[in-house]
């Protein structure tokens, strides 16, 4: 008890720390994910058996299907690629994504594949500024910024932009599995 109460202050001001350091906006998202996701999902475990991060999370089932969003483009267009897989889980877990390909182990590949959505962020506010300048360096020159970013709250663009990559990812997922498996649910 006495350690405790020897430790208290320096804890309290490094968890306090913490906390004043979480994004709003993150903890914001956990509490509201993006529906799409949790639809297509909920579909793919029901109706085919596909297990996914969104809807089982100790990724036990006979068909598993997991999504990567690999790139980002940062921008006023902000675009994202996610490289998605479905697989039979082998014996020996492996799950690791090396050089544009998932790597499943001893598991067996059925399909994969990847997805790119952008949507636009920014809106150009200057009339001078060219595409092929960086905005920094428009602004290194001229003290403004070349296009203003928009967003009504509890909307933020890049966070959409990559949850919609993933929405899409999964629906390539299911119309795939849908041309190729039986369903396993009725």
């Amino acid at each position: 008890m006495l350690r405790r109460y020897a430790m208290w202050p320096a804890e309290h001001r490094r968890i306090m720390k913490e906390i004043n350091e979480i994004d709003p906006s993150f903890m914001f998202n956990l509490d509201n994910p993006f529906p799409g996701i949790a639809y297509v999902s909920e579909r793919l475990y029901e109706r085919l058996g596909i297990v996914t991060r969104f809807r089982n999370y100790d990724w036990k089932g006979p068909l598993i299907c997991d999504t990567l969003v690999t790139k980002t483009v940062p921008g006023p267009q902000w675009t994202a690629t996610c490289a998605y897989v479905l697989y039979r889980p082998g014996s020996t877990p492996c799950f690791q994504f090396e050089q544009g390909r998932f790597n499943v182990g001893d598991g067996a590949k059925l399909h994969e594949g990847t997805v790119r959505f952008g949507m636009q962020w920014g809106v150009p506010i200057v009339e001078d500024w060219q595409h092929d300048e960086a905005p920094f360096d428009y602004f290194s020159r001229t003290r403004q910024l070349p296009y203003w970013f928009s967003e009504p709250p509890g909307v933020h663009i890049p966070d959409i932009v990559e949850w919609f990559v993933e929405y899409l990812a999964l629906r390539q997922v299911e119309a795939w599995a849908e041309r190729h498996l039986v369903p396993s649910r009725t």
